[in-house]
């Protein structure tokens, strides 16, 4: 299963994130796709990718495969009425999308604006499908198209072979030695296990050496 991280330890890695947005963008509300997927981006051990108008098989298919989907919302629409939403707010809302459940017809999701049952919350598919837009900083409000950003792990290996590659550019770099993670400041537990053949669609990039 996922590793629990203590609500201590997610509000100083949550700050370190509203610290980067205030420091570019002079807030850190109501962060859209594009800021979302910047932050992924450079500050996390994951890549991320902003798809629009994704399918329900697509969005299923990311996360059988292990990899976590964020979703923008029109919150309002999601019905939960444990979301302390400001009456004439925007309603905006981000979620993650950890799994589903077929039979239920359901995602699995973290909903960190629900602080009773945000932990593995369950929305139904349609209400997930029927909510998603992406915020609009000159409207002040969530507008179309549909929009989630998929993550993929940025340190992987596959369960056959000790080799570690580093992925960015849509290119895989081998990692030569494990005194590269120490130099460039990288957690040796953001190392992800992945298929061969998710990581073959890769082509081969310079390898990463010690400094």
């Amino acid at each position: 299963g996922a590793d629990v991280v203590s609500v201590a330890m997610a509000k100083t890695n949550m700050q370190k994130l509203f610290d980067v947005q205030d420091a570019i963008w002079a807030s850190n509300a109501d962060a859209d796709a594009f800021r979302t997927d910047y932050l992924v981006t450079n500050h996390s051990s994951y890549n991320s990718q902003i798809v629009t108008d994704p399918t329900l098989e697509q969005i299923k298919y990311e996360l059988q495969e292990g990899r976590p989907v964020i979703s923008f919302h029109y919150g309002k629409d999601l019905n939960n009425p444990n979301i302390p939403f400001a009456v004439y707010g925007s309603y905006y809302h981000v979620i993650v999308l950890i799994g589903y459940d077929e039979e239920a017809q359901e995602f699995i999701a973290h909903d960190n604006g629900d602080h009773r049952t945000g932990t593995n919350i369950r929305y139904g598919y349609n209400t997930i499908m029927n909510s998603l837009g992406d915020f609009d900083f000159a409207q002040r409000k969530v507008v179309d198209p549909p929009t989630v950003i998929f993550t993929s792990p940025r340190f992987v290996k596959t369960a056959t072979s000790p080799r570690v590659y580093y992925i960015v550019d849509g290119h895989k770099h081998y990692v030569t030695a494990p005194q590269v993670f120490t130099q460039q400041g990288w957690e040796w537990d953001a190392i992800f296990t992945v298929k061969e053949e998710w990581l073959d669609q890769f082509p081969e990039g310079e390898d990463i050496r010690v400094n």
